[in-house]
C-alpha cells in the first residue's frame, strides 16, 4: 500500500509458520522509491503474550533495511514485519 501524504511503500509480511518464509517482493510499478528502507519485526513464541506482568515479552525492533526495486526477504517464523520504503507523492 502507498501512504498517500508521504509517498511511502508501506509491505506488511506475516509469517505463521515454524521455519523462515521468503517472499519475492517487486516494487517497480512505484516511481521514486528510495533504497532506505525502514524494518519493524515483531516476532517471538507462536503462543507469546503480553500481559501486565510480563509487557515486554513481543516488542518492535526497528532497524535500517536497504530496499531494491525487487528483492526477496527472508521472514523470521512467527512474526509480523513492517518495512516501510520512503518515496514521493
Amino acid at each position: 500500500m502507498r501512504d498517500t501524504k508521504s509517498g511511502d511503500v508501506i509491505l506488511k509480511l506475516v509469517n505463521t509458520g515454524a521455519t523462515p518464509q521468503l517472499f519475492t517482493v517487486d516494487l517497480t510499478r512505484f516511481a521514486g522509491l528510495k533504497t532506505a528502507a525502514t524494518r519493524t519485526v515483531f516476532t517471538g513464541p507462536k503462543d507469546a503474550l503480553n500481559s501486565f506482568a510480563s509487557p515486554q515479552t513481543v516488542t518492535p525492533k526497528v532497524a535500517p533495511y536497504k530496499a531494491a526495486k525487487r528483492f526477496t526477504y527472508a521472514a523470521e517464523p512467527y512474526s509480523l514485519t513492517v518495512l516501510r520504503v520512503p518515496g514521493k507523492r
